[in-house]
C-alpha cells in the first residue's frame, strides 16, 4: 500500500507541476524524499548490507540535494530514479555472474517453475543463453544509470542524453517481452513475460533470491 500511495503522490505532483501549480524546486525536493525511501529499500537487493543501506541512502540523495543548492540547474526528478534503479539492476545482474554465484535469471526461472510444481529443466545451451541475458541486462542497467546520473548533474548534456535514455529504457521494455518470445521459440520454454512480472512483484521472491 505505501508504494501505491507514493506512486499516486508522484503522479499528482507531476500533474501539478505540468499545470504550473507546483514549483519545479518543490517537486524536486519531494522526489528526493521518495528517492531516500526507494534507495533504502533497493540497496540491500543490490548486495549492500542492510545496516549500511539507510545511511548510504541518505548520503546519496543528500549529496545531490546539497549539490543542487549550489547549482540550481541540477534536476533530481526523474533522473535520480533512473540512476538508482538502473545501477541497482545492473549490480544485481552482474553479481549473479561472479564465480560461485547463480545468475539471477536462473533463480527467477526456478521459482517460477516451483510455482507450477515442476523443475526448471535447464539445458547447457539454455544456461548459456540465460547467462548472456544477465550480462546484457547488466550492461543496459549500468548504461542507463550512468546516463541518468550525467543528465541529472550536467544540464548541458540533456539535449543529447534525454533521447538516449528514452531509447535505452524503451529498448529494455521491448527486449524484456521479445526475449521471452525468443526463449519460447528457440528453447521451448514455457515462461511468459507476464508470469515473470507477477513473480518479481512478490516480496517473497526477493527474500528467496540469493543476491
Amino acid at each position: 500500500m505505501p508504494g501505491y500511495l507514493i506512486l499516486l503522490g508522484l503522479a499528482a505532483g507531476s500533474v501539478a507541476l505540468w499545470l504550473n501549480i507546483l514549483p519545479v524546486q518543490i517537486f524536486d525536493w519531494i522526489f528526493a524524499i521518495v528517492m531516500v525511501a526507494t534507495c533504502w529499500g533497493i540497496l540491500p537487493r543490490a548486495g549492500v548490507p542492510r545496516v549500511v543501506a539507510p545511511p548510504l541512502a541518505f548520503a546519496i540523495v543528500g549529496a545531490v540535494v546539497l549539490a543542487q543548492w549550489f547549482e540550481p540547474e541540477i534536476r533530481i526528478a526523474p533522473y535520480m530514479a533512473i540512476f538508482i534503479v538502473n545501477i541497482a539492476m545492473g549490480s544485481i545482474f552482474a553479481r549473479g555472474l561472479l564465480p560461485g554465484r547463480e545468475p539471477i535469471l536462473m533463480q527467477v526461472i526456478e521459482l517460477m517453475n516451483l510455482d507450477k510444481g515442476q523443475g526448471a529443466g535447464f539445458t547447457p545451451v539454455f544456461r548459456r543463453f540465460v547467462r548472456g541475458q544477465c550480462a546484457l541486462w547488466a550492461v543496459l542497467g549500468f548504461a542507463s544509470g550512468f546516463l541518468g546520473g550525467a543528465a541529472m548533474l550536467l544540464p548541458a548534456t540533456r539535449g543529447v542524453l534525454d533521447p538516449a535514455i528514452s531509447a535505452l529504457l524503451l529498448g529494455q521494455l521491448a527486449w524484456f517481452v521479445l526475449s521471452h518470445h525468443y526463449a519460447s521459440w528457440r528453447y521451448g520454454r514455457s515462461e511468459r513475460w507476464l508470469m515473470t512480472m507477477k513473480v518479481m512483484s512478490r516480496p517473497a521472491t526477493w527474500s528467496a533470491l540469493k543476491i
